[in-house]
């Protein structure tokens, strides 16, 4: 992360023997965790292509809310991204909600 911008970026591949076994939320959840407890951010976004449901579940799952569909880095592959930001996630924590 830059401490000049605020902001910063980090990615993560799941492997086939890895998947439906609930490590996709898990990961989630402790990243916002970390993002919102370690480092003070105000808000988080997770991209993803928009054909790839599982990740998109993952997101969803975490809490974070779609914000749109858009082209980057391929314009033919679109791809979505989910968003929370603090008080949302202070929230779904507090009332204890499964994310």
């Amino acid at each position: 992360m830059s401490s000049t911008t605020g902001r910063g970026s980090t990615g993560s591949r799941w492997g086939s023997s890895c998947t439906r076994h609930g490590g996709g939320a898990a990961s989630a959840l402790a990243a916002l965790d970390f993002g919102f407890e370690q480092h003070g951010l105000q808000r988080i976004i997770s991209v993803t292509a928009a054909a790839h449901a599982a990740a998109r579940r993952v997101m969803e799952k975490a809490g974070l809310r779609y914000g749109g569909t858009r082209y980057w880095m391929n314009p033919d592959v679109p791809v979505v991204w989910y968003a929370i930001d603090r008080a949302a996630w202070r929230a779904s924590k507090s009332e204890g909600r499964p994310r």
